[in-house]
């Protein structure tokens, strides 16, 4: 007669019926040459027991209490602990002066007043920059400056910012607007996002005109600052009418600004394509001190500037205007540019030396 299951045929009674016992054969003997090893016995816990105040021992014992396992052995290791203090304090002394918040294009204002002392130097001292019509630039909302460009560095384009911001104050400091090709050399333009400045881009442009910020444009662009010295203040072409769009799509008035002085700061008499490419830059100005005198020779010189503000082109619109209309976006840069180049001329022709003003 077969026997039957343990579990029977109800799956939910198997706790009811106890398991069939099965038998299993007797494990064969060991060796004698081997010997089970038993494993090491772990040593009990230490129980702590406390004192009464008279100084006996308490009758209760205490719960048992597990020690934590010891510190590992500090070997060629142990020099790790002083290696992170050394960065940490690294660390520590290269975000000393940032501010805990910057804004969405990255300007720092503890580190722009870190440099404010050099920025002050080269607008009063060094370049002794002459600012006039401040009163053009309406005290709020949404504007747009546009001015020529020089210089080999974007020079010009600090020291508008700074003799506005000193003029009316950061809340109406422009942001200017600076070539991508400055952005892909090492550390220089994290520096300039710090300072103020903005990678030139239609979309960062509006954005900033949008918040009601001052903008300020150079639409000569990379052409502008590689002008020779025989074509010093000669406006190139200010590429595809960039700035007219911009003003179309914001309402923003566009207030030309001329620059003089600061196209004599490097005298170019050529370009070094070659060596500037190695570390991320268009070109290197060959002038009458560099490379002649080394490092020595890309200093700029102590020119007189002369920044005028001019008062708003009138542009005739009436509301966002029509930017696909290539004849009329071109005809309105061409009247913003021949307003500048006359402001140019005005100054250059009231100035009496180079360096002297």
């Amino acid at each position: 007669m077969a026997t039957k299951s343990a579990l029977g045929s109800d799956p939910f009674a198997r706790r009811k019926q106890p398991a069939a016992p099965v038998e299993h054969a007797a494990p064969p003997a060991a060796p004698a040459a081997r010997t089970a090893r038993k494993p090491p016995s772990k040593p009990a816990p230490l129980a702590v027991r406390v004192q009464d105040v008279t100084g006996e021992i308490a009758p209760e014992p205490v719960p048992v209490v597990e020690l934590p396992p010891p510190p590992p052995a500090l070997g060629k290791a142990a020099v790790a602990p002083s290696l992170g203090g050394v960065r940490g304090l690294w660390s520590s002394l290269r975000m000393r002066g940032i501010a805990d918040e910057v804004d969405g294009f990255g300007f720092d204002p503890v580190y722009f007043d870190q440099v404010r002392g050099a920025l002050d130097f080269l607008f009063k001292r060094y370049w002794r920059v002459k600012l006039s019509g401040v009163e053009n630039i309406p005290a709020e909302g949404r504007v747009l400056l546009v001015a020529n460009h020089s210089g080999g560095f974007p020079y010009d384009a600090l020291m508008l910012m700074y003799g506005l911001h000193n003029a009316l104050g950061a809340s109406r400091s422009p942001r200017p607007f600076v070539e991508d090709d400055f952005w892909h050399v090492p550390f220089l333009g994290l520096r300039l996002a710090r300072l103020g400045c903005v990678r030139a881009n239609p979309e960062n442009a509006e954005r900033l005109l949008r918040a009601e910020q001052a903008v300020a444009v150079f639409p000569e662009g990379i052409k502008g600052l590689g002008k020779s010295y025989k074509e010093r203040y000669q406006l190139q072409r200010f590429g595809r009418g960039g700035f007219i769009k911009l003003a179309m799509r914001t309402g923003a008035p566009v207030i030309p600004i001329s620059i003089v002085g600061a196209e004599e700061v490097h005298p170019m008499l050529g370009k070094l394509t070659w060596p500037a490419s190695q570390v991320g830059l268009p070109y290197l100005p060959l002038t009458p001190t560099f490379p002649l005198l080394g490092p020595l020779g890309m200093l700029p010189l102590p020119t007189r500037w002369s920044i005028k503000i001019g008062a708003p082109v009138d542009l005739g619109l009436k509301g966002p205007g029509d930017t696909e209309d290539m004849a009329l976006v071109n005809a309105l840069s061409e009247k913003v540019r021949a307003e500048i180049q006359r402001m140019l001329d005005d100054g250059l022709a009231s100035r009496r030396s180079i360096i002297f003003g």
